[in-house]
């Protein structure tokens, strides 16, 4: 038995590697201790128009419905307590459904096993074998396209990045190892869009970086829950805490 089984995590993810790295505290809260941490507006929004951009691509809705019907969730949420970054990025939601469906639509329909709920995102699994151990890294792909053996995952940002973050990057390595595929990173914002590709060479990199990061997992979670929250680094300046500082206080205290 190894010690992911000893604290019952049966199998990770490029969000659970990333957490670890990021932020030791905020993973331990999530998946030794069971917190649930708030889904923030910068995700909902994110959601809200890949969503339309589904809707969109499968024919499900006209473009000027899908894009209303993301903005009204948004609003319906952010109305009473929004920011003005908040309200910022829900007048950039249109934008950004738009620059995604412009660069989206050439590669024709994407493959779905069921997209009336969203629900039929097509998952992957590849296994990392470490030091005594096996654990399954599952994931799901955003759009799959077999006709052009690509699958593109899309990220919506208010402000363009200059290349990849390091999480993206593992997560796309993840991606094109488990399918053969190439893999492209769509980021959009309200005024443009960028298209990053997942070389070989971020694959096999990123790959040996997830091992080694599992494998020290693997060797913390040897210890009991409590002596492990009592030891990890917890940076309450990580955005993991923006919503849920009272996690980080009931948790350490802090």
């Amino acid at each position: 038995m190894s010690n992911f089984d000893k604290h019952n995590l049966k199998h990770t993810s490029a969000s659970q590697i990333n957490m670890f790295s990021h932020c030791a505290g905020a993973w331990c809260a999530r998946y030794l201790y069971g917190r649930k941490f708030t889904f923030g507006n910068a995700a909902r929004a994110g959601v809200l128009a890949e969503d339309a951009v589904t809707l969109i691509l499968t024919d499900a809705l006209p473009m000027d419905e899908a894009i209303k019907k993301a903005q009204d969730s948004y609003r319906a949420v952010t109305v009473l307590t929004g920011t003005p970054s908040d309200i910022k990025r829900g007048e950039g939601i249109e934008g950004m459904i738009r620059n995604a469906v412009e660069v989206l639509t050439p590669y024709g329909k994407p493959d779905f096993t069921d997209v009336s709920d969203f629900n039929g995102q097509n998952e992957i699994s590849l296994m990392c074998n470490g030091d005594g151990w096996s654990l399954p890294i599952k994931g799901f792909l955003d759009y799959l396209y077999p006709q052009h053996k690509k699958s593109v995952d899309l990220k919506t940002t208010m402000k363009m990045p200059s290349q990849m973050s390091v999480e993206h990057k593992r997560q796309g390595a993840i991606y094109k190892k488990a399918t053969g595929m190439d893999v492209e990173f769509l980021y959009v914002t309200p005024k443009k869009s960028q298209v990053f590709t997942i070389t070989d060479e971020d694959m096999d990199f990123h790959l040996i970086e997830i091992k080694n990061i599992l494998n020290r997992q693997e060797k913390l979670l040897g210890l009991d829950a409590e002596f492990i929250k009592d030891i990890v680094p917890c940076n309450l300046n990580s955005f993991y805490w923006s919503q849920d500082k009272h996690v980080a206080n009931e948790l350490y205290g802090i």
